[in-house]
């Protein structure tokens, strides 16, 4: 569970995107609210899922998704055109939802480990603790580095560092990962 709970805004969210999910699409939690989970609790302004959808799944998810209240954020799509391919933001009353497409090995690897975890009553896929560290990491962001160690603090010797140094290295962000885990371990 989420330590410290979620505004009953978030968990609507969270109930309304789950149940308007189409089946099957491959889907996990990611970002702050999954971070809750493995890490520090700390606030954050949206909530981030990685899916795994073809085309046709993108078209039935979007319909399900806007028939459940969520709206597409046109002006967030037409200020970053470059990243209509690999994401879609959405909205939710106040909040954004963000959907990270599913693109590479590496997402198709993190969406068959992620893990189900019950948030308030809501089951839900979550992204591994390992996983979700090296998508923060390939964020680069400066509080992505600070996310990272709270999880590599909080979790110690139950990470896989097997499994993160090598999709680490494949993914470039190596030199990131050991910097967290030396940030962690002071």
């Amino acid at each position: 569970m989420i330590e410290g709970g979620s505004s009953p805004d978030y968990l609507a969210a969270l109930t309304a995107f789950a149940r308007a999910l189409p089946k099957p699409p491959d889907y996990c939690l990611i970002g702050a609210l999954a971070l809750g989970v493995w890490g520090a609790v700390r606030a954050t302004q949206d909530i981030d899922f990685l899916i795994l959808l073809d085309d046709e799944q993108r078209d039935a998810l979007m319909a399900s998704l806007s028939a459940a209240g969520f709206h597409v954020d046109t002006r967030w799509a037409e200020l970053n055109p470059m990243a209509k391919d690999s994401f879609v933001r959405l909205s939710f009353g106040a909040y954004a939802v963000d959907l990270m497409l599913a693109r590479d090995a590496f997402h198709r690897e993190a969406l068959a480990r992620r893990r189900k975890v019950t948030l308030e009553g809501l089951t839900i896929d979550v992204a591994s603790a390992e996983d979700l560290m090296l998508l923060k990491l390939c964020a680069g962001r400066d509080q992505d580095f600070v996310d990272v160690a709270s999880v590599a603090a909080r979790q110690g010797p139950t990470l896989d560092l097997p499994y993160l140094r090598t999709w680490a290295g494949r993914l470039g962000i190596a030199g990131e990962l050991e910097y967290a885990l030396n940030a962690a371990a002071s």
